[in-house]
Order: C-alpha cells, then structure tokens, then sequence
C-alpha cells in the first residue's frame, strides 16, 4: 500500500511539506481535537507523529497508523501502486586492527571501577598507545568501531558504518531493554550485573532508531538510564516519544550518569530501586475513576451539574434537563416546519437569561435573520423605530453574529468561534445549516464526520453548547417525521452529538384530517429522539403565533392519539 494511497482512501485531505526527513504530508490529528494540523506522516514511510505533545502526542509506524485506523495492516508498495525503492546504503566495515590493551589504557579504566573482566567481555582494546578501541558487533560481525582518547574527552568514529545500539549484540533477552547514554555508561551498567546498550552517537544523533527500528519493536519494556543533565533529559523525552509511551521508563540516577555512581561507590540495591522507581509515562487523556474521584463524588453530591440552561418549554427541560454546557445538539426537520424560527426564539431566550451566544446563518442575512429575531423581541410585527433601536441594543448584548451568507469552510468558521469564546465569553452556538459548510465533494461524509468531531471537542474545550441544523433527505411525503437516518449526509452526524431533536409541523391538510376525526393538534412537535445523559425521549408540543413569531407550550392532550394512529 503507498501511502498517498492509503490517506486518499481514508478521506484525508492534507498539505504536502519537505522536511530533511522527506515528504510529509500533514493535516489535523485523527486521534484529537486538534483543528491546527499538527499530524504528520512520511510519504514514503508511513511513520506519524502528533506535535500537539501535551494533548496526545502519539507516535508509530505505518502499520500502527492503519491498526488504529480500523485496516488491516498492509506492506507499503504491495500493490505497486506507487513503486519507490528504497536506496540501500552501502555500510563499511571497519578494518582495524585491535592491539590489546596497554597500561595506559588499563589505568583509565581502573579509575572509572570498570573491571578486566568487563573489558574482555566487551573486547575493549587499544588502536595505539592513546586510542581505546570500543568495537560494535551486528550478528557477532563486527560493524562500527568509536574511539576514545584516553587522556582527554574526544571520541571520533570509523567513517560510513552502520548505525547501531553498542553492546547490543550481547542482549540476549527481548523482555527489557536498558538504554545509556555512552559506551562507558553502558560497561559501567554491567557492572551492576545489567546488560545494556548506549547510544551510539550521543543525545545529538538518533539515527539509530530509524535503522533499528523493527529491533528495538521486540522489547516489552525500555528504561532510559541517559546523563540527568538538560541535553540528556530532553533526548529522553524524544526517545520516548519515538519508542512509545506505553512502554518506556525514565530512570532517576543519583549522580549525573550510571559511571559516577558507579565511581562514588553507590551500592547496586540503590540503582536497581531507582529502576524499580522509574518514571513511567501516561497518556495525559487515560485516567483511572480513582483519579477522578472528586469529580465523580460531586456529580452525587449536586445533580444540578448535570442540568444546563433550561430551554423555552417546559416538557423539553422535563426531559433533556436543559442545554449542558459540553454538549452538541443537532436539529432537523422538513422545509417549512420552523427550524430557523424556533432556535431564533431559543437563542432570544438564552440573551433573556443574560447568556452570550454567536450565530452564524448562512441561509439569512443579517438584517432579515435581526427582523424576526426582534419581532420575537418585541412581540411586535411592525414596531416603530425607537422600540427596534431599544432591541438591537439588547440583542448587541448578547449576541454576535458571523456575517457570512457564503459557505465556509470548517476551519474558518471554528476560528470566529473561538474567537467569540475567547474574546467575549460566548458559551451558545449556532451553526443554521451544516449544509453551509464548504466541504470537497469527493470526500463529503468524511468531512461532516471530522467537522462534527471538531464541534464535539470545541464544545467540551470551551465549557460550551453548539445547534447546529441538518437538513434532511428528500422523503415521499412532507408531513413525513424525520428520524435520526433520515438525515442528510454521514450517519455519524446523530451518532456523535448527544442531543437529537426533529421538528415537526402540521400542514392544512393534515389539521384538517385530524379535524375530521375530532382532533385539534398543535401546530408544530418537537421530538426529542436522543439524549445522551439522561436518556428521556419524548414529544413537545407547541402552537405558534404568527404575530408574535414565536411557538408557544400547548398541552397536546389529542396530540399522542394522533400520532399512534
């Protein structure tokens, strides 16, 4: 599978950026809320990262990428869709000659508490009088040598040789793996009785990591035993990061590295209890319920949180309990049954109860969407203009508006959203309709399903409630009542908001139908078909005034007769 492919397949859609790692392509995380395109992906790898490090930060290979997708994991390029090969470089091998060790050498060592027998197990020898030779073996070949000045601290390598974790030819047990920071980290780690590996090149070179990759796979468990200063604490969070979170552990040494406690005379129990101590990394969105505890006690303690704002009608705060801030509500209904009016008269009523809201209605301009909204007002269809002046200036209150008619893509209109929650404090949203938001047309479905977990994360990230209307689809008859499959576009529109609402309203010649049959209805129902938190369903009935443009709470006692017929 080529990776282009495979994003293509997925509906992502995304910007194609050279880094000096090569082609990227990135676009917002699947796994967060992030609306900042902060994933990214190798195009010619498949490995990904999330920079957003404090929100998810995950990280892992094609095959990962795919697994936490939902696929089953395919090669890359094994349809030959996109056959790029990959140059294989050519590694050298060291030709040198190792020359035992000399006293020089043998005192250098002697002062660091590494022991003879530690340097034979590593095969450590001289290149000459001042050059220790530390020899890095692959398959028990011998693959990369790094040197050592025993009279300063200067190392060098052999040019063009393969990159590897030293000393990791002698780890014989994939369970754990024990990372230092150097060679001699590394020697002095087995002195504890711990085989190790160390860096290959410092905290500065992490190359080995891409070459090692399917090695380093094995291990269940990783600790990172790396220098406790700046540089080698800031290379631990990469390695971690690389590796994954799941599976690492960052080491508190006592002294600045596994060497100088090892020189201090630190006892072997005290490194093996700072292992056993070790940091181990969480993800920053997995807690357990004890670490919500307090949260969970005062859920108990004060039901009112789990109420919102009440709406306009009685029997809907009966059953949805209000408008919760965190939550997204989503309303349909067919053409002409009073969607705009009626959230109109709910956003009226939330400026009543001093709330700040932002609207955006891509079907209205602002003038006409202000004249019904202030005939609401003022229960007034023809007010002078000192009373429409007196409204507009309570409406400016509370209310902003996102003065577009045009659609808007989902991105541009999530900024003026945030910047009205931001700026002024505004917790009510309106989205009048998901039909106005720009999507590509050849990735439509997955689009809505993104924006709408976008509007689920913005609502929780900014304490607020989100309307937005969907349209439904086009149905044999107009009196028919939409349900939650009737909507238009993506199933996953009512699957993920955690309110559903559809409105209803009768036509002449339904009124008359039921006339016949000794009913009187209500003009229009309201039926609340999903309620995540508490779970009521259940009809609203109401009456509207067209003189005053609002609906008013009916009592609807024909009304479920009428419905069961």
């Amino acid at each position: 599978m080529e990776v282009r492919k495979y994003l293509t397949q997925k509906g992502f859609s995304w910007n194609e950026i050279r880094r000096p790692s090569g082609m990227q392509a990135v676009f917002n995380c699947p796994f967060c809320g992030d609306r900042e395109k902060k994933f990214a992906v190798s195009l010619d790898t498949g490995a990904f990262q999330c920079l957003r490090k404090n929100n998810c930060g995950l990280t892992g290979s094609f095959y990962q990428l795919q697994k936490w997708l939902g696929d089953n994991p395919v090669r890359i390029d094994s349809d030959n869709f996109y056959n790029k090969k990959q140059v294989k470089k050519n590694y050298k091998r060291p030709t040198v000659k190792p020359a035992g060790i000399n006293d020089k050498t043998w005192q250098f060592f002697k002062g660091r508490k590494i022991t003879e027998k530690t340097l034979k197990d590593f095969k450590i020898a001289n290149k000459d009088d001042n050059t220790i030779i530390f020899p890095y073996f692959k398959g028990g070949q011998l693959i990369g040598v790094k040197y050592r000045s025993n009279q300063e601290k200067k190392f060098w390598k052999e040019k063009d040789t393969e990159p590897a974790l030293y000393n990791i030819d002698m780890i014989d047990n994939y369970e754990t793996l024990y990372i230092c920071e150097g060679e001699i980290d590394c020697l002095s780690l087995y002195e504890y009785g711990i085989k190790g590996v160390s860096l290959p090149s410092g905290v500065n070179d992490l190359s080995w990591i891409e070459h090692q990759w399917e090695l380093v796979q094995q291990f269940k468990y990783i600790y990172l035993l790396l220098d406790q200063d700046h540089a080698g604490q800031e290379a631990a969070e990469t390695i971690v990061n690389r590796l994954g979170k799941w599976r690492c552990y960052n080491v508190t040494l006592p002294k600045k590295d596994i060497n100088e406690c090892l020189m201090s005379g630190i006892e072997s129990d005290i490194i093996f209890t700072a292992i056993l101590k070790a940091k181990e990394y969480s993800h920053e969105k997995l807690k357990t319920p004890v670490q919500k505890e307090q949260d969970i006690l005062d859920v108990f303690a004060n039901k009112e949180k789990l109420k919102g704002i009440e709406t306009p009608f009685n029997k809907l705060n009966n059953l949805l309990k209000g408008w919760r801030s965190g939550e997204v509500t989503a309303w349909t209904g067919r053409n002409g049954s009073g969607k705009s009016t009626l959230l109109s008269q709910v956003f009226l009523d939330l400026a009543e109860k001093s709330q700040r809201c932002c609207i955006f209605s891509g079907e209205l301009k602002i003038a006409r969407l202000m004249r019904w909204a202030i005939i609401q007002h003022l229960k007034n269809c023809f007010p002078d203009e000192t009373a429409i002046k007196n409204s507009i200036n309570f409406y400016s209150e509370y209310w902003w508006l996102y003065d577009s008619t045009e659609s808007v893509s989902s991105d541009d209109l999530l900024n003026g959203f945030e910047f009205a929650a931001r700026k002024y404090g505004v917790t009510n949203f309106l989205i009048d309709s998901l039909m106005k938001i720009k999507l590509d047309s050849y990735r439509e479905l997955q689009q809505q399903k993104e924006f709408i977990q976008q509007l689920s994360w913005f609502a929780k990230e900014f304490n607020s409630h989100i309307h937005i209307i969907a349209h439904p689809r086009k149905s044999d008859s107009d009196n028919q009542v939409p349900d939650k499959v009737d909507v238009k576009g993506t199933s996953e529109i009512t699957d993920l908001v955690d309110n559903f609402i559809t409105v209803w309203r009768a036509n002449d010649e339904t009124k008359d139908a039921a006339r016949k049959k000794g009913k009187d209805i209500s003009d229009t129902v309201l039926f609340l078909k999903k309620n995540r938190e508490w779970g009521h369903e259940g009809q609203i009935y109401l009456n509207f005034n067209n003189d005053h443009k609002l609906f008013y709470e009916d009592s609807g006692l024909s009304n479920p007769d009428y419905f069961q017929d």
